[in-house]
């Protein structure tokens, strides 16, 4: 009973402190339990956000008999709509010459325009969005190759086209997104420009029309990469 009686009067004496701290606890409990419901507010929100974000698939295929016609096509294949594409390749021949004398590999890349010369963007927002088509372009590669072999004396050559894509679009939630590809691959925006502006100063050459005497001429004025 002493002891009851010690703890009446404690707590009527320190009536307001006890007030006080009972005040400060409260109020620290609210403030963590608002931060927990913000901070699951933003993670159902970036969980609801993540069915806006569109899917992009890139294929290529064969459009005639002799497989001198290649067809590229570009998707959306997420459940999200997407509006306004705006899509653009630029295709880059990537040369490798390996010399026999010093067992040593130099690369030159060599931008070129008319692998795709026609295209045609679709009035879908999902599925196919995009496609393009390069008439004869495998049989330009295969004559160019067949001329570096005819004229590969203590070097050998090979040849690889690669298309750099950029996807600009907006999303069903209003966002403005631009997204970067080599080939079907996603890269970012670094190595896009890195790619796409490998010599400044090299002019662009049509795939109908470039020689072998062209791709010398990359090696000897040493526009290599490495």
């Amino acid at each position: 009973m002493k002891n009851m009686k010690k703890g009446e009067t404690w707590l009527q004496t320190n009536a307001n402190a006890v007030s006080a701290l009972t005040a400060v606890i409260v109020g620290f409990i609210s403030i963590c339990l608002s931060i927990y419901s913000c901070i699951l507010e933003k993670n159902l929100y970036n969980l609801r956000k993540q069915d806006f974000i569109p899917i992009f698939q890139i294929s290529y295929s064969f459009i005639d008999k002799d497989n001198n016609t290649e067809q590229i096509n570009i998707s959306n294949i997420g459940t999200s709509l997407i509006s306004q594409p705006n899509i653009s390749i630029e295709s880059i021949l990537e040369i490798s010459r390996f010399s026999y004398g010093t067992g040593t590999t130099t690369k030159v890349r060599i931008p070129i325009f008319g692998y795709w010369d026609s295209h045609f963007k679709t009035s879908n927002l999902k599925n196919n969005i995009y496609s393009a088509i390069g008439k004869n372009n495998n049989k330009c590669l295969l004559d160019l190759t067949i001329e570096m072999l005819k004229n590969k004396k203590s070097c050998s050559y090979s040849i690889d086209k690669k298309d750099y894509i950029r996807i600009n679009y907006i999303t069903i939630t209003g966002e403005n997104k631009v997204i970067y590809f080599e080939d079907g691959k996603l890269i970012d925006s670094d190595d896009y420009v890195k790619n796409i502006f490998v010599h400044k100063r090299s002019k662009i050459y049509d795939i109908k029309n470039l020689t072998f005497a062209d791709i010398e001429s990359f090696f000897e004025k040493d526009l290599t990469f490495k």
